[in-house]
């Protein structure tokens, strides 16, 4: 699979008490782990070298800056024992922007050699500066046609207005003709939470980075904005109180790094807030 560039949108909808939601336009990119060495550099995007769009190895997985993804990959599997081999594996991400990005979560297909998915791997971030690895390979009957359906339970504390409790749900589009990713929420098989991911990808060029480049001037640096703004939205508007973050226990979770200054200036507003509505 040649690297591609994806236009779509994002979708978030809480359904539980203060119901909330929001969608906006989006843009990410494919490339195959197995062939990054092979994409060219140019003055537009570039692969573990700075330019407008890039990509750093060093950003996915475990921060071991001396391994490509595909290596690290290759590790995470091995040392979990996982009965999962593939041909190639795509990576479904942001890419960084003048050295800037936050990825909320990078979805792995792991495909075999007819370029059928036998395996997902979804590493989710959360604003602490942690990230967990979930590894997906027993696949579900799903009543949703055209779409691979996995259960497993939630493990990682994402947002402070949820616990780590609960199950999550993820439908994947079968084809690779387009994206089209689903992550359901349940608690006791009640549905709280339901967000998508989509978009029609065409081959990368340098035509089409300058076409996302004005259509999305700020995307990448808005994310953090954006995820901040409704968070402020449930918590003063709709009374929504913060759930503290529990210490990581799954073997799953990575610690990259230290807590940044953001993160604890993020943790001192939380309990500001909290002081407040008392």
């Amino acid at each position: 699979m040649n690297p591609k560039i994806y236009h779509g949108h994002i979708w978030h909808s809480r359904l539980s008490k203060a119901k909330h939601s929001f969608k906006y336009s989006c843009f990410f990119f494919a490339i195959d782990v197995t062939k990054i060495s092979e994409i060219k550099n140019n003055f537009l995007f570039s692969i573990n070298k700075f330019s407008i769009l890039s990509i750093f190895e060093k950003d996915y997985l475990q921060n071991l800056k001396d391994l490509g993804i595909n290596e690290k990959l290759k590790n995470e599997i091995n040392k979990r024992k996982l009965n999962i081999t593939y041909s190639s594996a795509i990576v479904f991400t942001i890419p960084r922007f003048l050295g800037y990005v936050f990825n909320p979560v990078n979805f792995y297909y792991l495909l075999d050699e007819k370029q059928k998915i036998q395996a997902l791997v979804c590493e989710v971030r959360n604003t602490f500066n942690e990230k967990h690895l979930y590894f997906l390979s027993e696949k579900l009957n799903s009543s949703t046609k055209g779409f691979i359906e996995y259960k497993f339970p939630k493990e990682f504390y994402v947002s402070p207005f949820f616990k780590v409790e609960g199950d999550y749900q993820v439908l994947v589009l079968e084809s690779l003709e387009n994206f089209d990713v689903r992550v359901n929420l349940l608690k006791d098989d009640v549905l709280v939470f339901t967000s998508r991911l989509s978009g029609f990808g065409k081959d990368l060029n340098k035509l089409r980075l300058l076409q996302t480049l004005f259509y999305y001037p700020l995307y990448i640096v808005l994310v953090m904005t954006r995820i901040h703004f409704h968070a402020l939205i449930l918590s003063f508007c709709k009374k929504l109180q913060f759930i503290n973050k529990p210490f990581p226990r799954s073997p799953n979770t990575i610690q990259f790094g230290k807590t940044s200054f953001v993160a604890n200036l993020r943790l001192f507003g939380i309990k500001i807030i909290k002081y407040l509505k008392i």
